[in-house]
C-alpha cells in the first residue's frame, strides 16, 4: 500500500510493517489542525440546530 496524502508525505506499509517520512511533530501538528476543524464543524452544527429549533418555535405560534 502506497499513500501520498495532501501534506506531501509518503507512507508505505503491508499490515504490521509501516514506514514513512512524516515526523512525529508534523503528525501532531496535523492532528491538532484536524481537531480544530472538527471543533469548528461541531460548533456550526450546534448553531444550525439552535436556529432550526427557533424556526420551528416560530412556525408553531
Amino acid at each position: 500500500m502506497n499513500v501520498d496524502n495532501s501534506i506531501g508525505h509518503h507512507v508505505n506499509g503491508n499490515g504490521n510493517k509501516v514506514s514513512g517520512d512524516i515526523t512525529l511533530s508534523e503528525c501532531k501538528n496535523e492532528l491538532e489542525k484536524l481537531r480544530l476543524l472538527i471543533k469548528e464543524k461541531e460548533e456550526r452544527i450546534k448553531d444550525k440546530d439552535e436556529m432550526i429549533a427557533l424556526l420551528k418555535q416560530q412556525l408553531n405560534k
